[in-house]
């Protein structure tokens, strides 16, 4: 009888050789799933547990909160506002809700709150800076770099008062402050010592104004651009002392690299 050997090729080889091996590295990954899965369940159970122990713990009741940036605000005021309440539980408060809570006011622009265990609690607020008062239906409010109108804090301010707000509104309730907001920035940033003596920025529509002054009673006529050409055009206009051969009703500055002097 005669005798026959097996043929391989190298193909079937290989396919023999990867199937034994393959059996084994699938256990072992199955394997190691089964681990991973368990440590998360355990981690997460865990979690459970350390975020119950926290928030039913009486060692992390909320004992004092401490404000910062709150130049207008005082801390009692943001307290109430957050909605915040000594002794309750540090870790079981809800610090969403008193943010949301506190940037719904007007005159607070951002808040961030944040947790110091045991028992302490920070709130950091940008607070609304006033660039000037806005007299708006007989009432003064701050207007903020933003443009946005804010009740006035209880604090001693001496800014420009801006009137003819009716000037410059698009629907009720809504005002185009952009011109005017950069015209007082523009100001503030490159003559500071001309806003000084501003007491007055009367509207006459969105991108015009008069500007009375304190100092040397006059009244300017200026657009609400270029703010520092103005500026610097009026300047050189008090230093050639032309205004003092007879008293000015106005002094116009609205046009480009002249002065306008009115008389009458």
């Amino acid at each position: 009888m005669s005798r026959h050997r097996p043929i391989y090729s190298r193909t079937q080889e290989r396919e023999r050789i990867h199937h034994e091996e393959a059996e084994p590295r699938s256990s072992a990954r199955v394997l190691r799933w089964i681990v991973i899965l368990a440590l998360v369940g355990l981690l997460f159970f865990g979690i459970q547990n350390a975020y119950s122990a926290l928030t039913d713990s009486d060692l992390f009741r909320l004992g004092h909160i401490t404000v910062v940036g709150n130049q207008f605000l005082k801390e009692s005021e943001v307290e109430v506002l957050s909605g915040l309440k000594i002794g309750v539980n540090l870790f079981a408060a809800d610090l969403r809700a008193a943010t949301q809570r506190l940037v719904a006011d007007p005159s607070i622009r951002d808040a961030m709150l944040l947790r110091q265990p045991p028992n302490g609690l920070l709130i950091e607020l940008q607070v609304r800076r006033p660039l000037a008062l806005a007299a708006v239906s007989e009432r003064l409010y701050g207007l903020d770099g933003d443009g946005v109108l804010f009740p006035l804090p209880q604090a001693p301010l001496d800014l420009p008062i801006v009137t003819g707000i009716e000037t410059v509104v698009d629907t009720p309730g809504v005002y185009r402050f952009s011109h005017l907001v950069e015209f007082l920035d523009q100001l503030r940033s490159n003559a500071p010592a001309f806003l000084d003596d501003v007491s007055e920025v009367n509207l006459v529509s969105a991108t015009e104004a008069r500007v009375y002054l304190v100092g040397d009673g006059l009244t300017l006529l200026m657009r609400l651009e270029d703010a520092t050409d103005q500026v610097r055009r009026f300047d050189a206009f008090l230093k050639a002392g032309a205004h003092r051969v007879q008293t000015p009703s106005y002094v116009d500055l609205r046009f480009s690299n002249q002065v306008v002097v009115g008389t009458g």
